[in-house]
């Protein structure tokens, strides 16, 4: 039996896919684990290189056929619905993990800990384009966090994260409507334990020009994108988590609102009212993430107007 499944999703990666496969078969542990792949009828040589690792280890890799393109979303979906293990570990097409142990380390920690429903580690980003391999900076200082904390931003990248199958694999179907997948799944894990982060850099993390979930976050345009995915995840939340948590989601919709309209305004005007910059200031001194790359970006932007 299958302690821990890989939950593995790729779309025309051939470039990157043998790295993550080969990155995934030289783990090290004392359970038996599985690969789940499944490719989202790419159009270039990713489906043979995924079967020619499928013959080379056929009872640890196993393929979920796509017969149509679900588009990113619903593929990453339905392939952790075949993931029926007592833990889950996440890993793209294009990303690569680069520490043997790791899978056995983050699983001895859950073993250890049953109220940690969540365990990742800080990742290394590689500029596909340049070649540049370098640290993500560590946005959570502390080892524990919890459902309060992943509520605020996503820390965890999505190459690091092993988590309790509690749902087994089940998510509610509003997920599928919103762009991002791992984020709101982070969330629900983390009401079944606390998360918990492990120091090393285990993993790596590939910017290159196809990928996915990419958006230009130089521009004030991509980043007011980003931000609206963001508020669209908040109002889902409001309808779907309990009422302990309510208080934070509406707070969060309250902020994204304020935050595209600064960058919309930003973005017309080459400036913003006064009241809009105190609270921007205001709520950056206060810590929150989201605001403090706003206030970061807006300061870049006048000073080089």
């Amino acid at each position: 039996m299958c302690i821990l499944s890989v939950c593995m999703i790729t779309y025309n990666q051939e470039l990157f896919i043998a790295e993550a496969i080969e990155s995934v078969v030289h783990q090290k542990t004392e359970f038996r684990f599985e690969v789940v792949i499944s490719d989202d009828c790419s159009t270039d040589s990713t489906p043979s290189i995924i079967q020619s690792y499928k013959e080379q280890y056929p009872e640890l890799i196993r393929i979920i056929p796509r017969d149509e393109n679900l588009g990113i979303i619903a593929n990453f979906l339905q392939t952790i619905r075949e993931c029926k293990s007592k833990y889950v570990a996440f890993l793209e097409g294009d990303d690569y993990w680069t520490d043997d142990d790791k899978l056995q380390k983050q699983v001895d920690l859950l073993e250890k800990f049953p109220g940690i429903a969540i365990c990742f580690h800080p990742v290394k980003v590689k500029n596909q384009q340049t070649g540049e391999l370098k640290k993500m900076k560590k946005i959570q200082n502390r080892q524990l966090t919890t459902t309060k904390d992943i509520l605020s931003y996503n820390y965890i990248q999505t190459c690091s994260v092993v988590f309790r199958n509690l749902n087994q694999g089940v998510f509610p179907d509003w997920i599928q409507r919103q762009f991002m997948g791992d984020w709101p799944i982070h969330i629900l894990n983390s009401l079944n334990g606390d998360i918990f982060c492990l120091s090393e850099y285990m993993a790596v993390y590939r910017i290159h020009g196809t990928s996915s979930w990419s958006v230009d976050l130089s521009s004030i345009s991509g980043k007011i994108k980003t931000t609206e995915r963001k508020l669209e995840l908040f109002i889902a939340l409001r309808d779907h988590l309990p009422e302990k948590w309510q208080r934070i989601v509406s707070s969060q919709i309250s902020t994204y609102h304020k935050i595209i309209e600064i960058y919309s305004r930003l973005e017309k005007e080459k400036g913003i009212r006064i009241k809009s910059w105190l609270w921007l200031t205001r709520k950056s001194f206060k810590g929150f993430y989201e605001c403090r790359v706003c206030l970061k970006f807006l300061i870049k932007s006048i000073i080089t107007a």
